[in-house]
């Protein structure tokens, strides 16, 4: 909810230090390998999806995309301008900023060559892309060297609240997705060396590849993990994804955002899937901080029951799209950013 670009700050001021004290605490026990850090505060309520920005006088929280090719055109060599710029527009106007970096399709054509690519269709979203194959050996160390350098400029930048582990990912920013609904992927996979237990290990590798950001709050995107067998079939299980949450909060301790980008009224009023359902329940007994974004806006039905299971499963924050706006009131809008912003 937004009162101005300082008065939000001020009116939480001593909220925020006993808030990150308790934070630290947790994180001390939570991954005590991990060199303790004051935290950034949370960052709540409605947020919009991309820099346009939705009901400017309540969501001051962005989420904004940009792709892994676009920060290292050639090996080593970093521009970071643009985030600079993103970040110091956001904090003139009293917003902060969730990251979303693409790898995969967004990872850099010299990557592509150097560790090989398989075509990914995807028929949900319609969209064809060859990404790197995230599996293979020297992967992830290239992918978190990015991160090191990121932190190195960004982890003291206020303004970037959190950033979002996509190492492992195809074609959306939702690493344990697969696309395996279509033939042509599954085969592609295949033919390019993949295997689950690959594809598992080079999951975890691309949390651990975080471990550089130590203030900064790190999002990981969760699905019922997708996999391909050695014959073409292909499955879904919450039980990997809930063993990698487990890591995720070990390592980050509460830095550690869980999220999903999946729900739907469907699945809350007509029945939610059994995966799915496994997975959120996980996400609950583990705790906040919680997040999730919507289904897209053809998908995502009633939006008002949506937002109100967000809340009623403790989630402080919830990416809306830009068609929000032709469903929720202002009135609206500002009753869910306030009641997200209680869970925090």
């Amino acid at each position: 909810m937004r009162n101005g670009p300082s008065s939000r700050r001020g009116a939480r001021a001593l909220l925020a230090v006993g808030l990150a004290v308790a934070i630290s605490a947790a994180d001390a026990v939570v991954a005590p390998h991990v060199a303790v850090a004051r935290p950034k505060r949370l960052a709540g309520g409605l947020m919009s999806v991309g820099t346009t920005g939705i009901w400017p006088s309540i969501v001051d929280v962005r989420v904004v995309y940009l792709n892994w090719s676009d920060l290292e055109p050639s090996p080593r060599h970093f521009r970071f301008g643009k985030i600079g710029d993103i970040a110091a527009r956001a904090h003139r106007e009293g917003d902060s900023v969730r990251l979303r970096i693409f790898a995969g399709r967004g990872a850099p054509d010299w990557v592509k060559r150097r560790y090989g690519t398989v075509h990914v269709h995807d028929p949900i979203d319609g969209i064809d892309a060859d990404v790197p194959r995230w599996w293979v050996r020297g992967y992830m160390r290239i992918y978190g060297r990015l991160q090191a350098r990121l932190a190195a400029r960004f982890d003291d930048r206020g303004t970037i609240r959190a950033v979002t582990i996509t190492g492992a990912m195809t074609v959306t920013g939702e690493p344990f997705l697969r696309s395996v609904a279509s033939p042509v992927t599954r085969a592609n996979l295949l033919d390019a060396g993949y295997t689950p237990r690959k594809d598992q290990r080079a999951i975890m590798a691309s949390i651990r590849a975080h471990r550089p950001w130590r203030r900064t709050r790190q999002i990981l995107n969760l699905n019922p993990w997708q996999f391909v067998r050695r014959d073409g079939t292909y499955g879904q299980r919450a039980s990997f994804t809930n063993r990698a949450m487990n890591r995720f909060r070990r390592i980050f301790g509460r830095r550690a955002v869980l999220q999903n980008n999946s729900i739907r009224s469907a699945y809350i009023v007509d029945g939610m899937p059994a995966t799915l359902g496994d997975m959120y329940r996980h996400m609950r007994r583990l705790g906040g901080p919680i997040s999730f974004q919507t289904a897209q806006s053809s998908r995502v039905g009633d939006l008002v029951t949506v937002l109100d299971w967000c809340v009623r499963q403790g989630a402080y924050g919830v990416e809306v799209h830009k068609g929000a706006t032709d469903v929720l009131s202002d009135r609206e809008a500002a009753s869910f950013d306030a009641r997200l912003e209680s869970n925090m």
